[in-house]
């Protein structure tokens, strides 16, 4: 039981942790480049 639960576990992180990387990823770019082109940009 115990053996069945770790292997369905880690599976489980290592499907979901490249998602996780990826979405952090894409946020941190998106957001430097918000701040990078914010003054250049009017706002309504």
């Amino acid at each position: 039981m115990w053996q069945h639960f770790k292997k369905v576990f880690l599976t489980g992180i290592f499907a979901i942790a490249p998602l996780a990387m990826t979405y952090w990823i894409l946020k941190i770019t998106f957001e430097s480049l918000d701040n990078v082109t914010s003054p250049f940009l009017r706002k309504s």
